[in-house]
């Protein structure tokens, strides 16, 4: 598979999933009960599939080729990333607080859970504006031969399990796995 198509299903998770978080922080601003468990899977899939999956491919492909490109917004694709990071983080030190109850935690979390979706967005935007510019430039048939280990398919699929989980309770959708299937059936 070639790297913006995985690109595209990788984005196409991540908007689902925070599609999700925002609907939690809705409830959590209108003072409705939130399953704290959730929160925790969203900010588990967030530090798994976004930080430990989606980030490393992206820049071991995209910032490879944008280098080559000399593409001006390099320096600020890979800012955004650690402040990503850095704002998941800051999620799950609140989500800590939310849990032992804590005064404040959860307006708290809706201020930097709101933060981080802005700038998720902003940041996916960017990115897909980036891949149409690599598609029409031809980059993105470019050999993409980072192939997908058992352990990998195994993770992503109880990733996008969770995520079908919960966007099937708040969303009323699944995300559709089909191309993880199709890798699967690429299995030696």
């Amino acid at each position: 598979m070639d790297y913006l198509t995985r690109a595209k299903y990788d984005h196409g998770a991540l908007r689902m999933m925070l599609d999700v978080q925002k609907e939690i922080l809705a409830r959590l601003g209108k003072a409705r009960g939130v399953n704290l468990l959730h929160l925790e899977d969203i900010l588990r899939f967030w530090e798994e599939f976004f930080c430990r999956e989606h980030l490393p491919v992206e820049e071991e492909f995209l910032f490879v080729v944008l280098r080559r490109l000399e593409y001006p917004v390099l320096t600020e694709l890979a800012a955004e990333h650690e402040e990503l990071c850095f704002s998941i983080e800051k999620l799950v030190t609140i989500a800590g607080k939310l849990r032992a109850g804590k005064p404040n935690s959860g307006r708290e979390f809706l201020e930097a859970g709101n933060s981080f979706s802005l700038l998720l967005e902003r940041h996916l935007s960017k990115e897909n504006s980036i891949f149409a510019e690599l598609t029409v430039k031809e980059y993105g048939s470019t050999d993409f031969s980072r192939s997908l280990s058992p352990e990998d398919l195994s993770r992503l699929t109880r990733l996008f399990s969770l995520l079908n989980d919960l966007a099937g309770e708040y969303l009323g959708k699944k995300y559709d796995t089909t191309w993880l299937q199709v890798e699967k059936r690429k299995e030696p």
